[in-house]
């Protein structure tokens, strides 16, 4: 790192308890959720100990690059909404620097749509990320997944051991992974140096190129990515497959694509675990606990590292303790809640009295189940809390009830054994960081939220 700064600066950064969240309840949860405050007040810090000038951060963002932001697996656009608190929080507005917001892309159709509908939404807005290779390589790559997937169904009928059978699926897992890459990366440097294949593209409705402008060795131009691979396959539900199952094609041509073209790389890749970095959000000061592993990977011919980005130092950035529960999250005063929830739950259940009718039958169910288990802790003369629960999972899934957030999944039904009743959609985005407006005090603060509310 450059400079020297000063050694009093340096110490600080080294042994800070991280408290920056002041308060406690509805206050903190104000606080985690303006967390561009005091995560750029963790890089300033850095780059003053580092022996670089105030105005260091602010520099980076202020369009002596041009910074093309692009994602894959998009989902909401998280990734270009925090890019874009980022870049207003170090020089002021976005306008002010060369962020430009190029692409997007994301399969589901409902997400997608919105996406479109977002203030946020990118120039361009693509869908399937294995349109990127010729249709001829993806059948192949296809065809060689099925090979082996065949090969892996033989090998289970075989009489070997299941320490045997282990390590034979392990060099199928290998043999298809590296057979993936070889075809993708082919294809995408056979694309190299001509003009941007096009795809279809749902802002413009026509085909546009994937490739913004002037990308070349010599441009004064960057084009940083941010995505993830699907972990369906390296998980139960996808029978821990690995390399041997169908989303394995698309895994392989995003991180084919990334190499060829990206100048960096902000990968959530759950299970590339040897060169990721593990960060959970009980870390930052926020009650769930999610361990997730990310990387960072850049072009060094394009990009140099000021420093290596560990845990330990996101943490001695962005960390922070933990001063609240999920309850805090239920932000709406009850009218206000009951409000919201008639005006946004398509069926409500007959026969059910207080917010118990906004649920579906299953969940009812699921939340009889959860009561129940509570209880019985109760009689058993266990100190419990009242928890937070998600009854969208039966209650076997929790080898325990807390007051944290249970992780946050596209079906979630969050509820508070506190509060008796579910989180709300826009409480749902305050609690995953977005400045949506539960809290009406700060109008400047949530005009930053890119969805409209009706």
């Amino acid at each position: 790192m450059a400079g020297c700064g000063p050694a009093s600066k340096i110490r600080r950064l080294d042994t800070e308890v991280f408290s920056r969240v002041p308060g406690a309840g509805v206050d903190n949860v104000k606080n985690l959720v303006d967390w561009p405050a005091y995560a750029t007040g963790g890089l300033q810090d850095a780059a003053l100990a580092a022996g670089h000038p105030p105005s260091h951060l602010a520099e980076h963002f202020a369009g002596r690059k041009t910074i093309y932001v692009s994602s894959s697996c998009s989902g909401m656009g998280t990734f270009e909404h925090c890019m874009k608190r980022l870049a207003a929080a170090c020089a002021g507005a976005v306008e002010n620097t060369g962020v430009k917001f190029w692409s997007a892309s994301e399969c589901d159709k409902a997400v997608r749509d919105m996406l479109l509908q977002s203030s946020g939404c990118p120039e361009h807005v693509f869908g399937d990320l294995t349109e990127r290779v010729d249709s001829k390589v993806l059948a192949r790559m296809k065809h060689a997944v099925g090979c082996l997937q065949q090969r892996a169904h033989e090998l289970a009928a075989t009489k070997q051991t299941p320490a045997q059978k282990k390590v034979e699926l392990g060099k199928l897992n290998v043999r298809c992974m590296q057979k993936l890459l070889e075809l993708a990366m082919e294809a995408v440097a056979a694309d190299r140096g001509g003009a941007s294949r096009c795809c279809y593209c749902y802002v413009h409705d026509q085909l546009c190129p994937l490739l913004p402008p002037g990308l070349d060795e010599d441009a004064d131009s960057l084009l940083p990515k941010a995505g993830g691979n699907t972990c369906v396959s390296f998980s139960p539900q996808g029978k821990q497959a690995k390399w041997l199952h169908d989303s394995a094609v698309v895994a392989a041509v995003w991180l084919a694509w990334c190499a060829g073209h990206c100048d960096m790389v902000m990968q959530e890749c759950s299970y590339f675990r040897g060169h990721a970095n593990s960060v959970s959000p009980k870390d930052l000061g926020i009650p769930m606990n999610r361990p997730r592993n990310f990387s960072c990977t850049d072009r060094l011919r394009r990009l140099s590292m000021v420093t290596s980005l560990t845990s330990s130092l996101f943490l001695q950035l962005c960390g922070s303790e933990l001063r609240c529960n999920g309850h805090d999250f239920f932000i709406f005063a009850e009218d206000a809640a009951h409000e919201y929830l008639q005006a946004t739950t398509e069926k409500l259940l007959h026969g059910e009295v207080g917010f118990r009718n906004y649920l579906s039958e299953g969940c009812l169910r699921r939340l009889a189940e959860y009561e129940t288990f509570y209880s019985k802790q109760l009689a058993e003369g266990k100190v419990v809390e009242l928890p937070v629960v998600d009854l969208s999972q039966n209650v076997s899934v929790r080898a325990t009830l807390s007051t944290m957030l249970p992780s946050l999944l596209t079906g979630s039904c969050v509820w508070s054994m506190k509060h008796n009743r579910p989180l709300t959609t826009l409480e749902l985005f305050f609690a995953m960081g977005w400045p949506a407006p539960v809290v009406l005090d700060n109008d400047n603060f949530h005009a930053e939220f890119p969805f409209l509310q009706t």
